[in-house]
């Protein structure tokens, strides 16, 4: 009886056991099982990750040459319109010069016929990192608008096409001939010739000059011209008499050329300097 006793409880002790060392098991089977489900997602979602990333930069790639393209279409047909005026704007301040004169809005339209599109640089980082240089205001014939902003270095963003960054070869020299530079620090040391030399806009009695044109004549002043301001000049009456303007870095240089003599307008006062030779051009 005591034996079969024992063995009663030996056997409820083995069965206990048992059901105990089933049941970690049954619990560690299925703690494996979940991490290698957990594993297994991880692994899918990060894949689905790369994957993600690769097509959004496809997409950004294929979205920002269509918006470039479009932009193209638009900027090409505003700038087969006639324009008959422009203006410009310094950015920093209220300031806007109009100009009228046919061959400088001639000229801006002649550079923005070789535009291109400046596929790396991102309209948003230009923006961010840049300040706007000047604003271009192109009036068509029919009175409406054609505006853009200029960055540096000749890149410029189209008021119509603002999801695309164009460059555009020395579009910024106007701006910089009316407005200047904020850091041109060798105005104060360079001569009234060296900054004709140097100049985009220059007019001979009221037409525009080309560059090479502006060079020759401003070098020769240079040479001729002879040292010392005259205190009075006598025979000036029968010289004939051109006009020279020109702009540099936000200044306005009127010369006055005669036969014999320069003066040069400054501080609202003529200033007479005798010409060595007379400058033909």
């Amino acid at each position: 009886m005591r034996f079969k006793s024992f063995f009663i409880m030996l056997a409820v002790v083995i069965i206990a056991f048992s059901f105990t060392g089933c049941g970690d098991k049954k619990n560690n089977s299925n703690q494996d099982t979940t991490l290698d489900s957990y594993e297994t997602v991880k692994s899918d979602y990060n894949m689905l990750l790369r994957k993600y990333d690769k097509l959004n930069e496809k997409y950004n790639k294929i979205k920002s040459s269509a918006d470039a393209h479009t932009d193209s279409e638009i900027v090409t047909t505003v700038i087969k319109s006639t324009f008959v005026k422009m203006s410009l704007k310094l950015s920093a301040t209220s300031t806007e010069d109009y100009i009228d004169d046919i061959a400088l809005v001639s000229e801006v339209k002649n550079s923005l016929n070789k535009l291109i599109v400046d596929n790396k640089t991102k309209v948003n980082s230009l923006k961010a990192s840049n300040n706007i240089y000047y604003s271009y205001t192109m009036y068509k014939d029919d009175n409406s608008l054609m505006t853009f902003d200029v960055y540096p270095n000749d890149r410029i963003i189209f008021n119509d096409a603002p999801k695309t960054v164009f460059y555009c070869e020395n579009i910024a020299k106007i701006g910089v001939a009316y407005f200047g530079e904020e850091d041109y620090e060798e105005l104060p040391n360079m001569s009234l010739y060296q900054k004709m030399y140097l100049s985009d806009i220059c007019y001979i009695d009221g037409k525009l000059q080309s560059e090479d044109v502006v060079k020759k004549i401003s070098t020769e002043l240079d040479s001729f011209v002879k040292d010392g301001e005259l205190d009075q000049v006598d025979d000036l009456a029968v010289d004939t008499l051109k006009v020279i303007e020109f702009r540099f870095q936000g200044n306005l240089y009127t010369i006055n050329l005669y036969d014999k003599y320069i003066s040069i307008l400054e501080d609202e006062s003529d200033h007479f300097y005798r010409l060595k030779r007379k400058v033909i051009f």
